[in-house]
């Protein structure tokens, strides 16, 4: 549709021949190709990149999950007087919260 404006317009003017007219033509036909090939690319980019992210998450939640469960299952010893918890760590040294 914009390309049939643009032949008839140029033709009207008389600015071109009809020979340039239909390489002008061409040449707009194949940058819309190219176009649209880019426009495929990127979108293909934005798809594997927001898979990525979905992956990098995943992998986080799952990393806090285990270090809280970790804590979880040690010991938690109260200091009555001090009303502090602690937590015992493998090093059979105490971790003041």
């Amino acid at each position: 549709m914009f390309l049939n404006f643009v032949t008839n317009l140029l033709l009207e003017r008389g600015f071109y021949t009809e020979p340039k007219v239909e390489e002008l033509v061409k040449a707009i036909r194949e940058a819309e190709s190219e176009v649209s090939r880019w426009r495929e690319a990127c979108e293909l980019e934005v798809e594997a990149g927001q898979r990525e992210v979905e992956v990098r998450d995943q992998l986080v939640s799952f990393i806090h999950y285990s270090k809280l469960e970790h804590l979880l299952s040690k010991p938690i010893q109260t200091n009555i007087t001090n009303k502090r918890y602690c937590l015992q760590s493998d090093s059979g040294s105490k971790v003041r919260g």
